[in-house]
This record gives structure tokens, sequence and C-alpha cells, in this order.
């Protein structure tokens, strides 16, 4: 995770921190991995402000793939993950020959397939969730020969 990213964690999670000890308290904020945080009640602002920059630095993760998918066929990865409403997943990935046509995507938890179709070798695409479930990321190679896939996805 970049440098930049980590600062705006951190400042957001003082802004949370503040706002906890002040006594301003949102019910979404208010519980997170099974800690209620209250004010006065032995969580100090300190403790705090560790236990939710650690929450949202191990709430994201990326993943690299590496694949081979043969010619008018789909391939998807072979574990899901799970999203937040407004979250963004970010693919990249470099794939040959350049001159296949990919939809590159999500599966829905309901199995349709959410994608937008990538050309000239090269996919990057940032994606903001709509709402929260669990999803599964997914090629479908629209050439007739294999195509290689390798990238990263950062959810």
């Amino acid at each position: 995770m970049g440098m930049k990213c980590k600062n705006r964690l951190k400042a957001a999670a003082t802004c949370v921190a503040l706002l906890v000890c002040l006594g301003i308290q949102s019910p979404a904020l208010a519980v997170r991995n099974d800690m209620i945080a209250l004010p006065g009640y032995g969580v100090g602002a300190s403790s705090l402000l560790d236990h939710q920059i650690d929450s949202l630095v191990e709430s994201r993760a990326t993943e690299t793939y590496y694949v081979t998918i043969s010619g008018n066929t789909m391939s998807k990865a072979s574990s899901s993950f799970s999203m937040a409403a407004k979250e963004t997943i970010t693919i990249d990935a470099t794939y040959s020959p350049s001159t296949a046509e990919l939809d590159v995507g999500l599966i829905y938890a309901d199995g349709s397939f959410h994608y937008f179709t990538a050309t000239g070798g090269r996919v990057s695409k940032t994606i903001l969730m709509a709402e929260a479930g669990t999803y599964t990321l997914a090629f479908r190679n629209n050439a007739s020969y294999k195509v290689k896939v390798s990238g990263s996805v950062n959810y």
C-alpha cells in the first residue's frame, strides 16, 4: 500500500478516534471487528486509533494472477472476496497476444457476470462497488486462440 494511502487511512482513523473521544458516535462506527468503542469504557484514543488503522489496512488486499485462457472460454478466480458498498476494486493486467479482446469483470453472488471489454493487451480499471456482496474476478476470452493474462487485483 502506498504511503499516500496510509496517510489518508491514518487521517480518517484519527477523525473517527476524535469523534469517539468526544462522545459523537455513529452506529456504523461504533462496532468494528466485534469491538464496541464507547467513550469512557477503557478504550483510549491511542488504542482505538491503532485498532482502526489495523482494521482498515487489513481490509485491503492485493492478489496476483497468471492464467492462460483457451479460445472462446471464461476463466474465473478460484476464490471470492467480500466488498462493502462504496469500496473500490482495481484490476491491472497485461495479456498477449494483444490482438485479443477480453471481457473483464466480476461474477456476482447471483452468478451474473458484470464486465467491461479490454483491447490492446492492457487492462487498467477501478470499479466502485454499488452494493455489498461477494464477488469473483473473471476473464472471458472472445478470441478463437488462447490468451495469457498476468496482473493483479486490489480490493
